[in-house]
């Protein structure tokens, strides 16, 4: 058996594997650009926005104001330049607040379509919010205030756009809720989420 053939196939070997470390790099490389030169979620920086003030005509109990007649409702104020750095399309409302089934409720239960309605003197937009509460199990007998913690964020962004030339926006929860929910708010309960 001659040598040759068996140095042709070696030679072929090593030229495939030369091709292949070869492609391998230049996907390597391209990789590495795309990911240095393409801007993306990669290069924001998240921040919130508290409310600069807060007012509820609600009951007061334990810190908490329970918006759960007619009537009654919660604001915040906040303050637009602190979102002067958030990008097009990235502000939401977030919300934490307790939720219950009624007075002396129980625990377990959730706000569906929560209406929040954000106004200044130049535009007005109403987001929805969906209170979810993680706690399990739903028990409508009085809890204690144990299993209330309810979480959400707006399902659409806030419309800056509409705010143009505003100091400050308002933000009002009003009652009634979805299935005559009971729901208590504070100042921390809600926040602007936004990328800059």
């Amino acid at each position: 058996m001659s040598i040759v053939p068996r140095v042709n196939d070696r030679l072929r070997e090593v030229e495939v594997m030369k091709r292949t470390s070869i492609q391998g790099i230049l996907v390597a490389i391209a990789t590495m650009l795309a990911l240095v030169l393409v801007p993306g979620p990669a290069w924001a920086s998240a921040g919130a926005l508290g409310a600069s003030s807060y007012t509820s005509n609600g009951a007061d109990i334990s810190g908490w104001n329970w918006v759960r007649g007619a009537g009654q409702t919660a604001t915040w104020t906040f303050d637009v330049a602190g979102l002067a750095t958030a990008k097009p399309r990235s502000v939401y409302l977030n919300v934490s607040a307790l939720v219950t089934n009624g007075v002396s409720g129980g625990s377990g239960y959730s706000a569906y379509s929560v209406k929040f309605d954000v106004a200044c003197e130049t535009g007005r937009q109403l987001l929805s919010v969906k209170l979810t509460n993680p706690f399990k199990p739903m028990d409508p007998a009085d809890s204690g205030g144990l299993g209330y913690a309810a979480y959400g964020a707006s399902s659409s962004f806030l419309q800056t756009e509409k705010f143009a030339g505003c100091s400050a926006i308002t933000v009002t929860a009003a009652y009634p809720f979805t299935s005559g929910r009971h729901v208590a708010f504070n100042q921390q309960s809600a926040i602007l989420g936004f990328l800059s």
